[in-house]
């Protein structure tokens, strides 16, 4: 009857810790200023998650999008009863900026923070996901 429960325990514990979420910590917008996405040509979008610069000039742009990593925050999750396994829970914090680079500014910023994500390639996809919806609700982007 305990092995019974320690395991199942454990298996709710890694099913807890291993789910992906992205949420905002706190978003920034210019007021007043909507973004029509219909007049939209050229979009560019730098994601900087590993430790390299990346400069760009662009030609033709309407605009860009930048994310960069800030922050991975480490938690190891005790499970009373189970000293040899220690899930960790990862939650990386993500700066996203978007730019005008016909007004040469910035018309939105927010950090979005995303635990245990499934890779690169998906934190970026829910991360550019939540921040297209963000922008919506605020009025930032009109589809």
């Amino acid at each position: 009857m305990k092995k019974i429960s320690i395991t199942t325990l454990i298996i709710l514990t890694i099913i807890n810790t291993s789910c992906s979420s992205t949420r905002f910590a706190s978003s920034w917008r210019e007021p007043d200023k909507t973004v029509s996405i219909e007049k939209l040509n050229k979009v560019l979008l730098l994601a900087l998650f590993q430790a390299e610069t990346i400069i760009r000039k662009a030609d033709g742009f309407d605009g860009a999008v930048t994310m960069r990593l800030v922050d991975v925050d480490k938690e190891k999750i005790f499970t009373p009863g189970n000293v040899t396994y220690y899930p960790t829970t990862k939650t990386y914090t993500i700066e996203t900026n978007v730019y005008s680079i016909k007004e040469d500014k910035t018309i939105w910023s927010g950090l979005t923070e995303t635990t245990n994500p499934e890779g690169v390639k998906k934190m970026t996809e829910k991360v550019s996901e939540a921040v297209f919806k963000k922008m919506v609700k605020e009025g930032s982007v009109s589809k």
